[in-house]
Protein backbone atom coordinates (compact mmCIF):
# COMPACT_ATOMS: atom_id res chain seq x y z
CA UNK A 1 0.00 0.00 0.00
CA UNK A 2 2.89 2.37 0.87
CA UNK A 3 2.04 5.41 2.38
CA UNK A 4 -1.55 6.19 1.05
CA UNK A 5 -3.66 2.75 0.71
CA UNK A 6 -5.17 2.06 -2.52
CA UNK A 7 -7.26 -0.47 -2.25
CA UNK A 8 -7.10 -1.42 -5.79
CA UNK A 9 -7.81 -5.61 -6.26
CA UNK A 10 -9.37 -5.45 -2.65
CA UNK A 11 -12.99 -5.40 -1.92
CA UNK A 12 -12.75 -3.46 1.29
CA UNK A 13 -16.41 -3.40 1.77
CA UNK A 14 -16.88 -7.61 1.44
CA UNK A 15 -13.92 -8.51 2.93
CA UNK A 16 -13.43 -6.46 6.24
CA UNK A 17 -17.01 -4.92 7.29
CA UNK A 18 -19.51 -7.80 5.35
CA UNK A 19 -17.43 -10.77 5.89
CA UNK A 20 -16.11 -10.26 9.37
CA UNK A 21 -18.48 -9.48 12.52
CA UNK A 22 -17.59 -5.67 13.25
CA UNK A 23 -21.30 -4.55 13.52
CA UNK A 24 -20.46 -3.20 17.19
CA UNK A 25 -17.66 -0.71 15.43
CA UNK A 26 -19.90 0.49 12.72
CA UNK A 27 -22.67 1.02 15.12
CA UNK A 28 -20.44 2.87 17.93
CA UNK A 29 -19.24 5.11 14.96
CA UNK A 30 -22.13 6.22 13.61
CA UNK A 31 -23.46 6.96 17.42
CA UNK A 32 -20.47 8.38 18.49
CA UNK A 33 -19.74 10.72 15.08
CA UNK A 34 -23.83 12.02 15.30
CA UNK A 35 -23.57 12.76 19.38
CA UNK A 36 -20.21 15.08 18.65
CA UNK A 37 -21.77 16.64 15.54
CA UNK A 38 -24.70 17.53 17.59
CA UNK A 39 -23.09 18.54 20.68
CA UNK A 40 -20.64 20.77 18.82
CA UNK A 41 -23.52 22.30 16.73
CA UNK A 42 -22.60 21.60 13.54
CA UNK A 43 -25.82 22.05 11.05
CA UNK A 44 -26.42 22.88 7.38
CA UNK A 45 -22.49 23.14 6.99
CA UNK A 46 -20.35 21.66 4.31
CA UNK A 47 -19.01 18.51 5.66
CA UNK A 48 -16.13 16.63 4.28
CA UNK A 49 -15.63 12.97 4.76
CA UNK A 50 -11.67 12.68 4.09
CA UNK A 51 -11.00 9.48 3.31
CA UNK A 52 -14.75 7.90 3.02
CA UNK A 53 -14.32 4.64 1.86
CA UNK A 54 -17.44 3.10 0.26
CA UNK A 55 -19.36 6.10 2.20
CA UNK A 56 -20.21 3.91 5.33
CA UNK A 57 -20.23 6.69 7.51
CA UNK A 58 -22.73 8.82 5.42
CA UNK A 59 -25.87 8.17 7.13
CA UNK A 60 -24.16 9.36 10.73
CA UNK A 61 -23.86 13.00 9.13
CA UNK A 62 -26.09 13.52 6.48
CA UNK A 63 -28.46 15.21 9.25
CA UNK A 64 -25.71 17.84 10.42
CA UNK A 65 -24.57 19.09 6.50
CA UNK A 66 -26.61 20.74 3.42
CA UNK A 67 -23.40 20.20 1.01
CA UNK A 68 -20.63 17.04 1.32
CA UNK A 69 -17.90 16.84 -0.34
CA UNK A 70 -16.76 12.61 0.32
CA UNK A 71 -12.78 11.92 -0.99
CA UNK A 72 -10.58 8.71 -1.07
CA UNK A 73 -7.64 7.81 -2.72
CA UNK A 74 -9.16 4.68 -4.33
CA UNK A 75 -10.90 5.01 -7.24
CA UNK A 76 -13.08 1.85 -6.05
CA UNK A 77 -13.99 2.81 -2.85
CA UNK A 78 -15.53 6.08 -4.63
CA UNK A 79 -17.28 3.98 -6.72
CA UNK A 80 -19.02 2.00 -3.98
CA UNK A 81 -20.00 5.07 -2.80
CA UNK A 82 -21.29 6.88 -5.57
CA UNK A 83 -23.31 3.47 -6.39
CA UNK A 84 -24.33 3.53 -2.55
CA UNK A 85 -25.28 7.10 -2.71
CA UNK A 86 -26.67 8.11 -6.15
CA UNK A 87 -26.06 10.78 -8.19
CA UNK A 88 -27.10 13.42 -5.86
CA UNK A 89 -26.41 17.00 -6.47
CA UNK A 90 -25.13 17.77 -2.68
CA UNK A 91 -22.57 15.43 -2.98
CA UNK A 92 -19.30 15.83 -4.54
CA UNK A 93 -16.78 13.01 -5.00
CA UNK A 94 -13.34 13.84 -5.27
CA UNK A 95 -10.37 11.13 -5.71
CA UNK A 96 -7.41 12.20 -4.08
CA UNK A 97 -4.68 12.26 -1.53
CA UNK A 98 -5.69 12.95 2.59
CA UNK A 99 -2.49 14.94 2.74
CA UNK A 100 -2.60 16.63 -0.67
CA UNK A 101 -6.72 17.79 -1.29
CA UNK A 102 -7.61 19.47 -5.08
CA UNK A 103 -9.50 21.81 -3.03
CA UNK A 104 -9.02 25.14 -2.20
CA UNK A 105 -8.40 26.18 1.43
CA UNK A 106 -11.49 27.49 3.53
CA UNK A 107 -13.80 24.77 1.73
CA UNK A 108 -15.48 23.35 4.29
CA UNK A 109 -17.57 23.91 7.65
CA UNK A 110 -16.46 20.50 8.76
CA UNK A 111 -14.24 17.77 8.54
CA UNK A 112 -14.63 14.00 9.25
CA UNK A 113 -11.74 11.32 9.18
CA UNK A 114 -12.06 7.88 10.26
CA UNK A 115 -9.98 5.08 10.25
CA UNK A 116 -7.27 7.12 7.84
CA UNK A 117 -4.58 8.34 10.00
CA UNK A 118 -3.54 4.52 9.83
CA UNK A 119 -2.56 4.79 6.58
CA UNK A 120 -0.41 7.73 7.06
CA UNK A 121 2.74 7.51 9.01
CA UNK A 122 3.36 10.54 7.57
CA UNK A 123 1.15 12.42 9.71
CA UNK A 124 2.67 15.93 10.01
CA UNK A 125 1.00 16.18 6.26
CA UNK A 126 -2.09 15.74 7.32
CA UNK A 127 -2.58 17.29 10.13
CA UNK A 128 -1.95 20.99 7.92
CA UNK A 129 -4.18 20.14 5.24
CA UNK A 130 -7.26 19.69 8.24
CA UNK A 131 -6.49 22.72 9.33
CA UNK A 132 -6.07 24.43 5.53
CA UNK A 133 -9.29 22.87 4.05
CA UNK A 134 -11.21 24.15 7.09
CA UNK A 135 -12.96 27.36 7.15
CA UNK A 136 -12.26 29.35 10.28
CA UNK A 137 -14.33 28.45 13.33
CA UNK A 138 -14.49 24.73 11.62
CA UNK A 139 -14.35 21.35 13.35
CA UNK A 140 -13.05 18.24 12.49
CA UNK A 141 -13.59 14.98 14.27
CA UNK A 142 -10.99 12.14 13.02
CA UNK A 143 -9.55 8.94 14.74
CA UNK A 144 -6.48 8.29 16.03
CA UNK A 145 -5.53 4.43 15.89
CA UNK A 146 -3.85 4.71 19.61
CA UNK A 147 -1.28 1.69 19.93
CA UNK A 148 -0.82 2.43 23.81
CA UNK A 149 -3.84 0.71 24.33
CA UNK A 150 -4.91 -1.86 27.52
CA UNK A 151 -4.41 -4.41 25.12
CA UNK A 152 -0.69 -3.99 23.84
CA UNK A 153 0.08 -2.72 27.47
CA UNK A 154 -0.90 -6.22 28.78
CA UNK A 155 0.94 -8.13 25.97
CA UNK A 156 4.18 -5.94 26.46
CA UNK A 157 3.98 -6.71 30.06
CA UNK A 158 3.81 -10.37 29.02
CA UNK A 159 7.05 -9.56 26.85
CA UNK A 160 4.68 -10.47 24.10
CA UNK A 161 4.59 -6.47 22.39
CA UNK A 162 6.48 -3.57 21.11
CA UNK A 163 7.12 -0.97 23.88
CA UNK A 164 3.14 0.94 23.45
CA UNK A 165 4.53 3.33 25.63
CA UNK A 166 7.37 4.92 23.07
CA UNK A 167 5.91 8.68 21.71
CA UNK A 168 6.33 6.98 17.78
CA UNK A 169 4.71 5.92 14.77
CA UNK A 170 4.43 2.07 15.26
CA UNK A 171 3.46 -0.51 11.89
CA UNK A 172 1.13 -2.81 12.35
CA UNK A 173 1.07 -5.19 9.15
CA UNK A 174 0.70 -2.83 6.24
CA UNK A 175 -0.71 -0.04 8.80
CA UNK A 176 0.42 2.61 11.49
CA UNK A 177 -0.69 2.87 14.91
CA UNK A 178 0.15 6.27 16.46
CA UNK A 179 1.11 6.90 20.51
CA UNK A 180 -1.91 9.63 21.07
CA UNK A 181 0.58 12.33 22.53
CA UNK A 182 2.13 12.74 18.95
CA UNK A 183 -1.31 13.61 17.75
CA UNK A 184 -1.83 15.76 20.36
CA UNK A 185 1.30 17.90 20.21
CA UNK A 186 0.99 17.79 15.99
CA UNK A 187 -2.56 19.53 16.05
CA UNK A 188 -1.33 21.92 19.15
CA UNK A 189 1.40 23.23 16.67
CA UNK A 190 -0.83 23.31 13.75
CA UNK A 191 -2.92 26.38 15.67
CA UNK A 192 -5.78 24.06 16.43
CA UNK A 193 -8.10 23.43 19.48
CA UNK A 194 -8.75 20.83 21.13
CA UNK A 195 -12.11 20.20 22.15
CA UNK A 196 -12.51 16.99 23.40
CA UNK A 197 -10.88 13.74 23.21
CA UNK A 198 -13.18 10.62 22.79
CA UNK A 199 -11.86 6.86 23.47
CA UNK A 200 -13.70 4.34 21.86
CA UNK A 201 -14.12 0.88 20.71
CA UNK A 202 -13.75 -0.49 24.54
CA UNK A 203 -15.32 -3.75 23.81
CA UNK A 204 -13.10 -4.65 20.58
CA UNK A 205 -12.74 -8.38 21.56
CA UNK A 206 -13.85 -11.38 19.36
CA UNK A 207 -14.88 -12.92 22.41
CA UNK A 208 -17.47 -10.30 23.99
CA UNK A 209 -19.21 -9.89 20.32
CA UNK A 210 -19.62 -13.44 20.33
CA UNK A 211 -21.77 -13.30 23.78
CA UNK A 212 -23.13 -9.84 23.69
CA UNK A 213 -25.74 -8.26 20.88
CA UNK A 214 -23.71 -5.28 18.91
CA UNK A 215 -26.77 -2.55 19.52
CA UNK A 216 -25.45 -3.53 24.22
CA UNK A 217 -21.99 -3.30 22.97
CA UNK A 218 -22.40 0.82 21.56
CA UNK A 219 -24.57 1.60 24.19
CA UNK A 220 -22.24 0.66 27.10
CA UNK A 221 -19.54 2.12 24.81
CA UNK A 222 -21.00 5.40 24.68
CA UNK A 223 -21.95 5.21 28.30
CA UNK A 224 -17.93 4.92 29.13
CA UNK A 225 -17.01 7.19 26.88
CA UNK A 226 -18.09 10.45 29.14
CA UNK A 227 -16.47 8.53 32.19
CA UNK A 228 -13.39 6.84 30.55
CA UNK A 229 -11.75 8.86 27.91
CA UNK A 230 -9.20 10.66 29.72
CA UNK A 231 -7.28 7.29 29.98
CA UNK A 232 -6.54 6.64 26.43
CA UNK A 233 -6.61 3.02 26.41
CA UNK A 234 -8.83 2.18 23.86
CA UNK A 235 -7.42 1.26 20.68
CA UNK A 236 -9.99 3.91 19.15
CA UNK A 237 -9.29 7.91 20.05
CA UNK A 238 -11.33 10.47 18.17
CA UNK A 239 -10.21 14.21 18.83
CA UNK A 240 -12.37 16.94 18.27
CA UNK A 241 -10.46 20.07 17.48
CA UNK A 242 -11.38 23.96 16.13
CA UNK A 243 -9.82 26.09 13.71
Amino acid sequence: MGSVCDYAGYDYKKKFWDEVDRRYENICEHRTIARLLKKYGIHDAEIMDLGCGFGRLFDAYEPYGKKFVLLDYAENMLAQAKERLGHRSEITFVQGDARDVPLPGASVDAIISIRTLHHLPDYPRFIPELHRLLRPGGIVIFEIPNFRHWINIGRFLMGKQKNPFLKAVTPVGSFSNFHPQLIYDAVKSQGFTTLEKVNTSFFRSGILKKKVSPDTLANWDLALQGVLSWTDLTPSIYLVCKK
